[in-house]
């Protein structure tokens, strides 16, 4: 069962063995980039550090899972991401087991996470018919029995022309008739993308309309898609099958 943790970017997944809360695309120490070109912007790890307590002391979780992108810098480590990576992950894991799944921007995190915090395959870890990655890399090709994938990776906004909303994060929900990744398999395949849990990013502009998708998994499926809901952190439906072009 899948439950979207509103207002929040995060949701969580409950099955027999436990219950996770999902969130992706932290990008600690983004605003370094920014305060090197002089424009200050306050550290937002502290504040996602509170929310993510928050949701734990709420929902109880099993597990944290974190769909990629804990940094910003993409080979490198930055000096903030050096401070800020291991003591958010350390706190955070003071409190509930962190399983993350590596996301394009993590090149050498192993070297900021704490050894209690687990790295996985950035192919993506399945939990029953559910797979979870952070959606910049294929799929693992030995998954079977897979209905539902959960990325991250694209920063979802709202991009309709002249709309108050535009700009704003949004979840997407996709489902497509026929199962491009797993060819013989003929179950509807749900893709749901989360929004980044560092919400100060599309503030900053970092998240725009691409017009080439980034993700394999939607370039593969999108011919199929013959479903779409898109809806704000706060639950209301804005979007259908409709937006998918001005959105994905």
């Amino acid at each position: 069962m899948i439950k979207i943790l509103y207002p929040e970017p995060a949701l969580i997944l409950n099955n027999e063995n436990g219950n996770y809360i999902v969130i992706s695309d932290l990008h600690i120490g983004f605003e370094e980039r920014f305060n090197k070109q002089g424009v200050s912007i306050q550290s937002s790890t502290e504040k996602m550090q509170e929310v993510l307590v928050k949701l734990i002391e709420q929902e109880k979780p099993d597990k944290v899972i974190v769909l990629g992108d804990v940094k910003d810098s993409i080979s490198s480590i930055t000096k903030s991401e050096r401070i800020q990576v291991p003591r958010f992950f350390r706190e955070i894991s003071k409190l509930v087991d962190i399983t993350v799944v590596p996301g394009n921007h993590d090149g050498n995190i192993r070297y900021l996470l704490p050894e209690n915090v687990k790295l996985v395959d950035s192919r993506g870890i399945k939990i029953d018919s559910t797979v979870l990655l952070h959606g910049h890399t294929n799929i693992n090709e030995t998954f079977e029995g897979v209905n539902r994938i959960i990325i991250g990776h694209l920063h979802p906004i709202y991009n309709q022309k002249d709309s108050p909303l535009s700009g704003y994060q949004i979840w997407s929900i996709l489902k497509a008739k026929t199962n491009a990744l797993f060819g013989n398999q003929k179950e509807d395949l749900e893709i749901i993308t989360v929004p980044s849990f560092n919400k100060e990013l599309t503030a900053s502009g970092f998240s725009v309309h691409k017009k080439k998708n980034i993700c394999p998994i939607i370039r593969k499926t999108r011919k199929d898609i013959n479903e779409a809901l898109f809806l704000t952190l706060g639950g209301d439906i804005i979007g259908d099958i409709n937006s998918l072009s001005e959105i994905i």
